[in-house]
Protein backbone atom coordinates (compact mmCIF):
# COMPACT_ATOMS: atom_id res chain seq x y z
CA UNK A 1 0.00 0.00 0.00
CA UNK A 2 2.65 2.17 0.90
CA UNK A 3 3.82 1.94 -2.70
CA UNK A 4 0.70 2.68 -4.21
CA UNK A 5 -0.58 -0.74 -5.05
CA UNK A 6 -4.43 -1.66 -3.41
CA UNK A 7 -4.22 -4.92 -1.52
CA UNK A 8 -5.84 -8.02 -1.69
CA UNK A 9 -6.38 -10.41 1.29
CA UNK A 10 -8.91 -13.00 3.10
CA UNK A 11 -11.33 -11.31 5.19
CA UNK A 12 -9.59 -13.35 7.93
CA UNK A 13 -10.60 -12.55 11.54
CA UNK A 14 -8.17 -10.72 12.38
CA UNK A 15 -5.74 -7.54 10.98
CA UNK A 16 -6.78 -7.27 7.07
CA UNK A 17 -10.12 -5.40 7.99
CA UNK A 18 -8.01 -2.85 10.10
CA UNK A 19 -6.06 -1.93 7.08
CA UNK A 20 -8.10 -2.48 4.20
CA UNK A 21 -11.38 -0.85 3.63
CA UNK A 22 -13.27 -2.82 1.10
CA UNK A 23 -13.24 -1.64 -2.46
CA UNK A 24 -11.71 1.68 -1.48
CA UNK A 25 -7.96 0.57 -0.56
CA UNK A 26 -7.95 -2.85 -1.67
CA UNK A 27 -10.28 -5.88 -1.31
CA UNK A 28 -11.18 -8.29 1.55
CA UNK A 29 -12.87 -11.70 -0.04
CA UNK A 30 -14.72 -14.18 1.90
CA UNK A 31 -12.01 -15.92 4.25
CA UNK A 32 -10.66 -19.31 2.53
CA UNK A 33 -12.27 -18.92 -0.78
CA UNK A 34 -9.81 -19.61 -3.08
CA UNK A 35 -12.50 -18.54 -6.21
CA UNK A 36 -13.30 -14.82 -5.15
CA UNK A 37 -9.82 -14.63 -3.91
CA UNK A 38 -8.50 -15.63 -7.84
CA UNK A 39 -11.52 -13.35 -9.20
CA UNK A 40 -10.50 -10.26 -7.09
CA UNK A 41 -6.28 -10.67 -8.16
CA UNK A 42 -7.89 -11.18 -12.04
CA UNK A 43 -10.35 -7.79 -11.36
CA UNK A 44 -7.25 -5.84 -10.51
CA UNK A 45 -5.00 -6.55 -13.13
CA UNK A 46 -7.29 -6.45 -16.35
CA UNK A 47 -9.28 -2.91 -14.41
CA UNK A 48 -6.21 -0.59 -14.98
CA UNK A 49 -8.68 2.34 -13.82
CA UNK A 50 -9.88 0.45 -10.56
CA UNK A 51 -6.47 -0.47 -9.68
CA UNK A 52 -4.73 3.38 -9.76
CA UNK A 53 -7.58 4.77 -7.94
CA UNK A 54 -7.69 2.07 -5.63
CA UNK A 55 -3.61 2.19 -5.61
CA UNK A 56 -4.05 5.95 -4.70
CA UNK A 57 -6.82 5.53 -1.80
CA UNK A 58 -4.17 2.95 -0.56
CA UNK A 59 -0.95 5.13 -0.33
CA UNK A 60 -3.02 7.75 0.98
CA UNK A 61 -4.40 5.66 3.78
CA UNK A 62 -1.19 4.58 4.71
CA UNK A 63 -0.38 8.21 6.06
CA UNK A 64 -2.53 7.04 9.29
CA UNK A 65 0.09 4.32 10.29
CA UNK A 66 3.24 7.14 9.13
CA UNK A 67 6.15 7.38 11.97
CA UNK A 68 4.70 10.84 12.76
CA UNK A 69 0.84 9.81 12.92
CA UNK A 70 1.89 6.49 15.25
CA UNK A 71 4.46 8.93 17.85
CA UNK A 72 1.30 11.41 17.77
CA UNK A 73 -0.54 8.96 19.01
CA UNK A 74 1.58 7.43 21.43
CA UNK A 75 2.02 11.44 23.01
CA UNK A 76 -1.67 12.06 23.43
CA UNK A 77 -2.29 9.01 25.49
CA UNK A 78 0.84 8.87 27.45
CA UNK A 79 -0.42 13.27 28.50
CA UNK A 80 -3.95 11.26 29.14
CA UNK A 81 -2.67 9.10 31.29
CA UNK A 82 -0.25 11.71 33.02
CA UNK A 83 -3.13 13.91 33.84
CA UNK A 84 -5.24 11.14 35.65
Amino acid sequence: MRCGLPCISFDCPNGPKEIIKNGYNGILVENKNLEKLSSAIEELITDDKKKVGMGQYALNSMDFYSQDSIMQKWNNLFKRIAQQ
